[in-house]
C-alpha cells in the first residue's frame, strides 16, 4: 500500500471509529435507574431517599434532546408530581416491589392503598408483582388493590378529599 493509501485508510479507519463511538453514546437512556439510598433526593419534595421499597421512578424526555430519571421516595410523589406538570413528557414509570424491592414497570404492577401501611410521604400506596402477591399483603393491612390507572385516580381523589387538590 502507498503512504497516501495507507494515510486515507488511516483517516477512514479513524472516522469511522469516532462515528462508532458517537452512534454508541446516542443510545437512548432506557430502563430503571439505579437506586442510591441516602444519596438521591424526591423528584417532588426533595426529601432523600432512605427506603427502597416505597420508591418510584420517571424517565422524562428533556426538550427532546436527552432523558433522564427523577425518582421519588414515595409513590404518592409520582402522582402528585404527574398531575401538577402534565406537560412532562414521561417515557416510562417504575415502581418498587414493596416485598422483594425490585423495579417493575409501573403500568404491569398491582397496587395496595391502605391506610396500615407507613409509605415516606403517607400515601399508603405500595406496590407488588402480582395480584397475589398484593392479596398476601392486604390479608394483614386491609385496603384497596388497584391497577395503574385505578391508583391514578384514587390518589386523585385522596388528594382532593382531603386537601381539596385538583389534578393539573
Amino acid at each position: 500500500m502507498n503512504p497516501r493509501a495507507r494515510s486515507n485508510f488511516a483517516l477512514f479507519a479513524s472516522l469511522m471509529g469516532v462515528g462508532a463511538l458517537a452512534s454508541c453514546q446516542q443510545t437512548p437512556l432506557t430502563g430503571p435507574p439505579e437506586l442510591k439510598l441516602g444519596h438521591q433526593e424526591c423528584g417532588d419534595c426533595g426529601m432523600l431517599i432512605n427506603e427502597d421499597r416505597c420508591c418510584a421512578a420517571i424517565l422524562v424526555d428533556i426538550d427532546g434532546t436527552h432523558r433522564e430519571h427523577m425518582l421519588f421516595d414515595d409513590i404518592g410523589c409520582l402522582l402528585e408530581l404527574k398531575a401538577e406538570k402534565s406537560d412532562l413528557k414521561v417515557i416510562e414509570h417504575w415502581v418498587r416491589d414493596y416485598s422483594a424491592r425490585t423495579w417493575l414497570k409501573a403500568d404491569s404492577a398491582a397496587y395496595l392503598m391502605s391506610e396500615r401501611i407507613r409509605t415516606p410521604m403517607g400515601s399508603w400506596i405500595v406496590a407488588f408483582a402480582s395480584r397475589q402477591a398484593a392479596e398476601a399483603v392486604q390479608k394483614d393491612h386491609e385496603g384497596r388493590i388497584l391497577t395503574w390507572d385505578e391508583v391514578i385516580v384514587a390518589r386523585q381523589e385522596w388528594m382532593a378529599a382531603r386537601y381539596g387538590k385538583r389534578p393539573g
